[in-house]
């Protein structure tokens, strides 16, 4: 990757642009997710998984134990496997069943572990673990695919390839707890070298981990009915993944760490200004992986071009504004001109073009294309994702007017917005005390508006800034907090957020037109969907590691270009 030198640190795209909760919604999986990470590490690693324990009957009940050996230190899913009646499941965290329960533990693994584990998982909120437990987990079987899987593997034949297609997945997450919940290990405790230690590495690794029981499960079942059962081919292995659906509870996160989210969106953006810097030839190596790329891209999203769920970009759209930019690509390729004219930074020139004419989505998939096409530069940016957890101390000694000139520079997109329209305050965020969920109120109508937490930042700020009006300039923040203490955390917030201009979502999000799906979907591509099915604008659906290498492969340190799965072909109907 060639960067000019009078180029080398170009300028990232403004806040305005990106930060809009549709902005966001925009953005697709990348090089940077952390599912991407997490398979780029046990590769690496080589990590090997193995099934010391097996105990199910036929319908799949029962107890099943993985050992993972990492090379640093062994960890293990124990799992209490069910058969849930259809009418008692749900997609909700909340529920007190669950076709599959798991606790992660690491280091030496012995009876009485599973033992105790399997006293504490009915007691759901209330369950405790020993030391060595890092986290639960729960799962359901997919509704649409796990009978029609093992129907057709008891039959002896593959399940259909468009019953996959359609969902994607055998098993379905429900959810991870740790991080001290349940007296579970605590994240920030970790040492460096540990293997779940940077950051999500412990719920991507309980995702894989189920992903690879849902295969073992089908089989096992369909064994059950018939002994001469086909066994579930591994290329339709690796285009299944791991189901997923979320709500609103995607919204408070992404608000409540604006630290993270700033350098998950800086590291990705320095990357998009890397590869506009960049000064590709018609016969580089780069030239042709991104044209390989946009043409995989428009196959991947064409096998669902006919879909619409009237929220987001329809694959359509999708898939004819990167055959535009593939027919700029391959002038490129073919005689170093885009649009006609020879750029001295071709793909500056694309992106310039895409960025006037082709959606929003569109041009964020084309990002994340550019950022695959210099894998190199993006694993070294990527080490700036291990954000320590930011202390939140207030300056007391900071002026009043000092601390007004920081929201004017900062939030002026807070004063931009009209916050006195009607509806511009309809809704209000709280958490369900039953069950600690966070949920979405109407303002004056449902109970539990006096516990709001502070997730409407343009109205704290627009609030805050009217408190220090009323107080001298020369005055200090120490100050303003004494007599008014209920404002600590927005001066926290303000203070600690100097300097990091990808941390705020710029919208209002209690605003009776807010669309939470568009959060929801931002924090899904960050850890690393790549397709999406919203149910309504509060609940989204997608799935995980669609395409990852299986345990075969990252044992053998095999971890392949599996972006973009297509939908396989099968030579026979049988094993």
């Amino acid at each position: 990757m060639t960067v000019e030198p009078e180029t080398a640190a170009p300028a990232l795209r403004p806040a305005e642009r990106v930060m809009s909760p549709a902005g966001l919604s925009a953005y697709k999986a990348c090089r940077f997710s952390f599912v991407r990470g997490f398979i780029r590490r046990i590769c690496a690693e080589r990590w090997q998984i193995e099934r010391p324990r097996f105990d199910l009957d036929e319908a799949g009940r029962g107890t099943a134990v993985y050992r993972v050996v990492t090379g640093e230190r062994d960890l293990n899913f124990i799992i209490f496997s069910d058969v849930v009646p259809p009418h008692e499941t749900s997609e909700r965290i909340i529920a007190m069943r669950y076709d599959g329960v798991a606790l992660v533990t690491q280091g030496p693994l012995d009876a009485e572990t599973i033992e105790t584990a399997r006293r504490e998982e009915p007691k759901f909120i209330l369950s405790r673990s020993g030391p060595q437990a890092i986290g639960w987990t729960r799962c359901n079987r997919g509704q649409r695919s796990f009978a029609a899987i093992v129907d057709a593997l008891a039959a002896g034949r593959q399940p259909e390839i468009e019953l996959l297609a359609r969902t994607g997945h055998i098993l379905r997450n429900n959810g991870f707890w740790g991080n001290g919940r349940h007296g579970t290990a605590v994240f920030p405790a970790f040492p460096p070298h540990h293997p779940l230690s940077t950051p999500y590495m412990a719920e991507i690794f309980t995702l894989y981990l189920w992903r690879h029981f849902g295969f073992d499960l089908v089989e096992h079942v369909a064994q059950a009915r018939n002994p001469a059962a086909a066994r579930l081919d591994p290329r339709l292995q690796r285009y299944l993944g791991m189901g997923n659906a979320s709500g609103l509870g995607m919204v408070p996160f992404i608000i409540n760490h604006p630290h993270w989210i700033d350098a998950w969106i800086g590291v990705r953006e320095t990357a998009i200004a890397a590869a506009r810097a960049t000064r590709p030839r018609p016969g580089d190596p780069a030239t042709a992986r991104l044209l390989a790329l946009v043409d995989r891209c428009i196959a991947f999203f064409g096998e669902e071009a006919d879909r619409d769920d009237g929220l987001f970009t329809p694959p359509a759209r999708v898939v004819a504004d990167l055959a535009a930019a593939r027919g700029l690509i391959a002038e490129f390729a073919a005689g170093g001109t885009i649009a006609g004219r020879r750029p001295d930074h071709a793909w500056a020139a694309l992106d310039d073009w895409a960025t006037a004419q082709v959606d929003r989505e569109s041009l964020e998939q084309l990002h994340a294309l550019l950022i695959e096409t210099y894998p190199e530069e993006a694993d070294r940016l990527a080490r700036r994702l291990v954000v320590a957890a930011p202390r939140h101390d207030v300056d007391p000694a900071m002026s009043v007017g000092a601390l007004r000139a920081l929201l004017r520079r900062d939030y002026g997109w807070a004063f931009a917005l009209d916050l006195d329209r009607p509806g511009a305050r309809h809704f209000f965020w709280y958490y369900s005390e039953e069950n600690e969920e966070p949920r979405i109120g109407v303002r004056g109508t449902d109970p539990g508006e006096a516990f709001e937490p502070l997730v409407d930042i343009p109205f704290a700020v627009r609030d805050l800034d009217r408190a220090l009006s009323a107080l001298p300039d020369r005055a200090t923040v120490a100050e303003l907090l004494i007599g008014q203490p209920d404002r600590r955390a927005i001066v926290e917030r303000v203070q600690s957020l100097q300097g990091h201009a990808y941390g705020e979502v710029r919208g209002n999000v209690i605003a009776a037109d807010f669309q939470p799906c568009h959060i929801i979907r931002f924090a899904l591509s960050l850890l690393g969907v790549e397709k999406f099915e919203p149910v309504s604008s509060k609940w989204v659906r997608g799935t995980f590691l669609q395409g990852a290498p299986l345990a075969a492969d990252v044992a053998a340190g095999r971890e392949d270009d599996w972006l973009y799965p297509l939908r396989p072909t099968l030579d026979h109907a049988a094993e």
